[in-house]
C-alpha cells in the first residue's frame, strides 16, 4: 500500500493545484504550463528504455549480487547527469522555437520561453528519479520511495503556494518544479543509500558486459515504448499546435486527471508480481504465475477501474469551473481507455520477465495506428474529444490484440483478462460513483467541499464492490519487483 501512497501523492498535489494555477494563469496560459509539466511524464516512455531496463536487472540480480546492482546504479545515474549537463543548455537555447508552436497571445510568448528555458532538467531529473526508485522498489522500501515523494511534491506545491501573493508567473512555476525534482532525486539517492550498500563514491561503475546486456535490453524497450508514447502522450502535444490555447487548457485538465488515477491505481500493482518474478524465464511457471497474479489483480482493479470514469469525468468538472473549459467528455474519454489498458499490466510483466519485450512493440504499433485512424476521422467534426476518443480506442483494441499476440509468439493459451472481470459488481460501483458525480454537478458548492463528495462517493463505490465481490485478498509477499512506470517521474 505504500507504493499505491507514493503515486497517489503527485496525483493530490497536481488536483488541488489545478484551481490555483487556472485562476493565477488563465486557460491559455495554464495549457502552457502543463505541456512543460507533463513533459516530465512523457520521458517515462522515452526514457530510451532505462527504467524498464533497470528493473529487470535489479531484480535479476537481486541479493545475489547486490555489488552489481550498485555498480549499475552508479553508472546509470552518471551517465544522466552528463547528459543533463549536455542537453540543458542547447534545450535552453531552442525555448523560443517550442514557445512558437504554441497557439498563444504574443503577450504571453516572453514568459513562455522563459518557462521553457527550464526543459532540459524537468525532462532529465525524473529519470534520476526513475532509476533510484527502480532499486527502492526492488528492495521493497515503498515507505522510503513514499516519502522521497513527499518531500519533493511538499517544496513544489509549497512554492506555487507560496508565489500566489506576488502573483504567479510561468518561469517561477518552473523554478519550483525543477527544485521539487530535485529534492526528490536527492532524497531517494539518501534513502537508497540507507537501505542498501550503495555508496556513489566506491564500487567502481558497471562493466562492459553488464552495459551491453543493459543497453540492449533498453533499446528493445524503447520501441515498445515509443509506441506507448504515440498512444498515451502525444496527444498533449498534437493539441498544443493543432486546437486553441483553451483546448490545451481543457485537455491539460482532463489527462492529470485521467492520468493521475491510472497511475494512482497502477500503483497497486508492483507489489502483487512476486510469483511472476520469482518464476523467471521458466515460461511453464511463469504462465502459471501470470494465471494466478492476474485473477487477484483484475479482481482488485476492476471496480475501481469503472468507477474511475465517472470519478475522472466529475473531477475535471470541478477543477475546470468557471473557466469554460469542457474537461469532463475529455477526462471520461480518456479513462475509458486507461480502465481497459490496466488489465493488460500482469501480461506485460510476464513479456518482460520472459525476455519477449518485442511482443509489447507490437501490441504498441496496433494501438497507435487505431489511434491515428480513429484521430483523424473525429478530430475535425468532435475537435479535442474526437483527439481522446482516438486515443481511448487505440488502448482498448490494442489491449485485447496484445493477449493474442502473446499467446500466439509463447504458443501457450494466455488468459485475457477480459474472463476475470467481475462485470455485475463493477457495473454496480461505476453507477454509485456516477450518481456522486451528478449530485456535485447539481449542487452548487465550493471546489474543496466538491472534491470531498467525490471523494466520498468513491468510497462508497469501493464498499458497493467490495460487498458484492467478497473480500479481496492481498499479496503475501508485499516486497516484489515492479512495473517500471515509477511516482517518481510525475
Amino acid at each position: 500500500m505504500l507504493n499505491a501512497v507514493a503515486g497517489m501523492v503527485p496525483l493530490a498535489v497536481g488536483l488541488l493545484l489545478v484551481p490555483v494555477l487556472l485562476k493565477g494563469l488563465g486557460a491559455a496560459s495554464f495549457g502552457a504550463w502543463s505541456l512543460l509539466a507533463a513533459s516530465a511524464g512523457m520521458m517515462a516512455t522515452l526514457d530510451l528504455g532505462l527504467a524498464a531496463s533497470l528493473f529487470r536487472f535489479f531484480g535479476v540480480n537481486g541479493r545475489r549480487d547486490p555489488a552489481a546492482n550498485d555498480r549499475l546504479l552508479t553508472t546509470a545515474l552518471a551517465a544522466l547527469a552528463v547528459v543533463l549537463a549536455v542537453a540543458s543548455p542547447l534545450l535552453a537555447a531552442a525555448a523560443p522555437i517550442f514557445a512558437a508552436a504554441l497557439h498563444q497571445d504574443p503577450s504571453l510568448v516572453p514568459a513562455t520561453v522563459a518557462m521553457f528555458r527550464w526543459l532540459g532538467p524537468v525532462l532529465l531529473l525524473p529519470m534520476m528519479a526513475a532509476a533510484l526508485a527502480a532499486r527502492l522498489q526492488t528492495e521493497a522500501r515503498f515507505g522510503l520511495l513514499a516519502l522521497a515523494v513527499g518531500l519533493g511534491q511538499g517544496v513544489y506545491a509549497g512554492g506555487v503556494l507560496a508565489s500566489r501573493s506576488a502573483g504567479l508567473n510561468l518561469p517561477a512555476l518552473a523554478a519550483w518544479l525543477v527544485a521539487g525534482q530535485l529534492v526528490t532525486v536527492l532524497a531517494a539517492a539518501v534513502a537508497v543509500g540507507a537501505a542498501t550498500s550503495w555508496r556513489p563514491w566506491r564500487g567502481g561503475v558497471t562493466t562492459r558486459g553488464e552495459a551491453g546486456q543493459v543497453a540492449r535490453f533498453a533499446l528493445r524497450m524503447q520501441v515498445a515504448g515509443l509506441w506507448g508514447f504515440i498512444n498515451l502522450e502525444s496527444d498533449l502535444i498534437l493539441v498544443a499546435v493543432l486546437l486553441p490555447a483553451t483546448s490545451l487548457g481543457a485537455y491539460a485538465v482532463a489527462s492529470s486527471v485521467a492520468g493521475g488515477l491510472r497511475s494512482a491505481l497502477s500503483t497497486l500493482l508492483p507489489p502483487m508480481l512476486g510469483p511472476v518474478s520469482d518464476a523467471g524465464t521458466d515460461l511453464d511457471a511463469a504462465l502459471a504465475a501470470h494465471t494466478q497474479v492476474q485473477r487477484r489483480w483484475v479482481r482488485l482493479v476492476a471496480g475501481p477501474a469503472v468507477a474511475s470514469i465517472a470519478l475522472a469525468a466529475g473531477a475535471a468538472a470541478v477543477l475546470s469551473r468557471g473557466h469554460q473549459l469542457a474537461a469532463a467528455p475529455v477526462a471520461a474519454a480518456l479513462m475509458v481507455g486507461h480502465a481497459v489498458n490496466l488489465g493488460t499490466g500482469v501480461l506485460s510483466y510476464l513479456t518482460r520477465s520472459t525476455a519477449h519485450p518485442a511482443l509489447e512493440a507490437r501490441y504498441g504499433r496496433v494501438s497507435a495506428l487505431v489511434n491515428v485512424a480513429v484521430t483523424v476521422a473525429l478530430t475535425p467534426w468532435l475537435g479535442l474529444v474526437g483527439v481522446c476518443v482516438g486515443t481511448a480506442a487505440g488502448q482498448v483494441v490494442g489491449s485485447l490484440w496484445f493477449i493474442r499476440i502473446v499467446t500466439a509468439a509463447l504458443g501457450r493459451p494466455v488468459r485475457g483478462f477480459v474472463r476475470d472481470v467481475p462485470w455485475l459488481a463493477s457495473a454496480a460501483s461505476g453507477a454509485v460513483m456516477s450518481a456522486s458525480a451528478a449530485a456535485v454537478a447539481l449542487a452548487n458548492i465550493g471546489t474543496l467541499p466538491s472534491l470531498g463528495v467525490l471523494g466520498v462517493g468513491g468510497g462508497a463505490a469501493w464498499a458497493t464492490y467490495r460487498g458484492l465481490l467478497g473480500a479481496v485478498s492481498w499479496p503475501s509477499r508485499p516486497g516484489s519487483v515492479g512495473t517500471p512506470r515509477s511516482p517518481l517521474t510525475r
